[in-house]
């Protein structure tokens, strides 16, 4: 779920979802493009939090489950990333059935989107407040309500 919401607004595409579920609504801005150029989502959102509160037509959500289960990442990707991105003793974890990277340091809002994008996966990491603004889900921000 993206960045800021009024109350109301939330209320209401959860009561027109229900509503009308042929409609594809999502939360997520990757979700939506990767809807609109027939890809999955290469965000790591399959089966998160994210990927359930979206309205996401089953073509989408096939077409994105079956890359999350074909894709594989390993040790090696993720030190080929680290020593791409300058990221030094890190301490993490690489749950490889899950699809999700831990980072047990922080890490530059930057440098999460960029595993994220480059290995595929739901990269977790306690992101370094650089004041750049709220952030996204794919950092995992919690939606603001106004």
């Amino acid at each position: 779920m993206e960045g800021i919401w009024p109350h109301q607004a939330q209320k209401y595409l959860k009561e027109f979802m229900q509503k009308y579920p042929q409609y594809p609504i999502f939360y997520a801005s990757s979700c939506a493009i990767a809807y609109s150029l027939g890809m999955p989502d290469y965000n790591g959102f399959y089966n998160t939090d994210v990927c359930v509160s979206n309205s996401c037509p089953m073509g989408q959500r096939i077409l994105c489950k079956k890359f999350f289960v074909k894709h594989i990442v390993t040790e090696e990707m993720v030190q080929e990333m680290f020593r791409k991105l300058k990221i030094k003793d890190t301490n993490y974890k690489l749950d490889k059935n899950k699809k999700v990277l831990t980072l047990f340091q922080p890490l530059d809002y930057d440098k999460i989107i960029n595993l994220t994008q480059s290995l595929k996966i739901l990269v977790i990491a306690k992101e370094k407040d650089n004041g750049y603004g709220w952030g996204s889900s794919v950092t995992q921000r919690k939606p603001y309500y106004l």
